[in-house]
């Protein structure tokens, strides 16, 4: 029953992706697709999206980071606070992307990870740390500034073409301004706490996500970050339709290459970064339809990003062209086409290959695949 619920949930996510919601919902009446079951989930996941689009729906589920270890106020989204623990099997660090916040997001991937697991086995806990910006504050009124850590001044008034600081930058480890406290050192805090066997007992899997920025910070967490877990959990990483990829040259500054790592890395040498990525599991995924600039996304056109391709897709493609010369890192990395969505991080992440590797069901091929399917 598992098998066979997700099966539509994943054909109706198709076919939103092609159609859009009415078209899908009329194709599944057509086909005659919609028994009781199927309309349970959709209504659910409908009924969450909606939700989403509350602006003040977010604040229910934000909670203050407790830790005696962190120096700064911080903030996270999760159904429950860490502290209060699950017995869940997996766990999902969701990353924000440049807008700041989760508010859409949240609920739809909360949806998508229950009916996967469909009672059969626990939902996956989630928690979505906030890396505020000034902009982001400015711009929410439900996020005045209150002395929380913020990142990125030193990127507030640049240019496209003109990156700011890597001491700053919450997608590369940067440390919160003013602070020696980087956002990976949040998400080493984090890792500790999800590694407490008395609040977490039943924990095997952590699944560090992001999307755009979200996708840039996981995958240069994969490169510097510490990645401490507990003994029998599995730490895996999802990067995501990133403006950018990390790539492994030693004269590209940090965020492009090795050169300049902010605080955080920079005790690190060449190769301990190349073990890391030769030894973490990486899932990287875009949109076949992922190749607009700017100003309809935000997609870094500085000089070192522009060499990597003028939009996220052939960048994506050039970077797994780029880890032939890498065969160890290139073993640990899988890329994967979502064939008809563009820049939407709605549609990616309850799709099937994501939530399959979440729960740790995958193909370790690394050949790019593509979604295709037909409804």
């Amino acid at each position: 029953m598992a098998a066979k619920r997700f099966f539509y949930v994943d054909r109706l996510m198709s076919a939103v992706r092609r159609n859009g919601l009415v078209e899908a919902i009329t194709g599944i009446r057509r086909c005659g697709k919609c028994h009781l079951h199927m309309a349970f989930i959709f209504a659910s996941v409908f009924a969450m999206m909606l939700c989403a689009n509350d602006g003040k729906s977010h604040v229910r589920n934000r909670y203050r980071f407790k830790d005696i270890k962190v120096p700064v106020t911080v903030y996270y989204d999760a159904a429950t606070p860490i502290e209060n623990g699950s017995r869940c099997r997996t766990a999902v660090i969701l990353i924000h992307g440049w807008g700041g916040h989760v508010r859409k997001l949240f609920p739809v991937f909360n949806a998508a990870l229950a009916a996967r697991a469909d009672g059969v086995e626990p939902v996956p806990y989630v928690i979505a740390p906030m890396f505020p910006r000034r902009a982001t504050l400015e711009k929410n009124p439900d996020e005045a500034y209150d002395g929380r850590a913020v990142w990125n001044d030193s990127w507030a008034k640049k240019a496209n073409n003109v990156p700011g600081l890597a001491s700053d930058d919450w997608r590369g480890g940067g440390d919160a301004n003013g602070t020696n406290f980087s956002s990976y050192d949040y998400i080493d805090r984090i890792l500790c706490r999800l590694g407490d066997k008395t609040i977490f007992p039943e924990l095997r899997r952590i699944v560090l996500a992001g999307f755009s920025a979200g996708g840039q910070f996981a995958g240069r967490y994969a490169a510097i970050g510490r990645g401490a877990v507990r003994e029998g959990i599995d730490l895996v990483y999802i990067d995501m339709s990133p403006s950018t990829e990390f790539r492994f040259e030693k004269n590209d500054p940090w965020h492009y290459g090795l050169k300049g790592r902010p605080r955080y890395g920079a005790s690190l040498t060449d190769g301990d970064i190349m073990k890391n990525l030769c030894s973490r599991r990486v899932w990287r995924g875009c949109g076949s339809k992922d190749t607009l600039g700017r100003p309809h996304t935000a997609l870094d056109m500085t000089p070192a990003a522009v060499r990597q391709g003028k939009n996220r897709l052939e960048r994506f493609r050039s970077f797994e062209k780029y880890l032939d010369a890498y065969p160890d890192w290139k073993r640990q990395t899988s890329f994967h086409v979502f064939d008809g969505i563009g820049h939407q991080e709605v549609l990616a992440y309850p799709a099937k290959e994501v939530l399959d590797f979440v729960f740790g069901v995958e193909n370790q091929g690394t050949a790019t695949e593509n979604s295709d399917k037909n409804f």
